[in-house]
């Protein structure tokens, strides 16, 4: 929630906004921190429950999804591989920004 700035008349006043501001920004990277990790901890589950309807009859086989998908060696895995991709990704950016940029000094 964002607070309505309040009339600076002078140093002390700004000193005070330019704290609580400070103090909001630390609150709401927190939020976000914890947010993130909580994403990040429980993505598979919600994953699956978003795909899976919750009948009884398929219950059982989300389970056993679910235990391979939380288990340590799955993890280790994903996070390798989640990694591989992401700077993959982050190399084939770079090499077509370099391009664009290269054949823009050439123009």
């Amino acid at each position: 929630m964002v607070k309505k700035i309040k009339n600076i008349h002078n140093l002390d006043s700004l000193e005070r906004e330019i704290y609580r501001l400070k103090l909001d920004a630390k609150n709401t990277e927190t939020r976000l921190n914890n947010n993130t990790e909580f994403f990040q901890k429980h993505f598979l589950s919600v994953l699956i429950n978003s795909f899976a309807p919750k009948k009884q009859t398929r219950a059982r086989s989300a389970f056993s999804f679910k235990s391979i998908l939380e288990s340590e060696k799955f993890n280790v895995f994903f996070d390798k591989f989640t990694d591989r991709v992401a700077t993959r990704a982050a190399d084939g950016l770079n090499i077509f920004f370099h391009r664009i940029l290269r054949q823009q000094k050439n123009c």
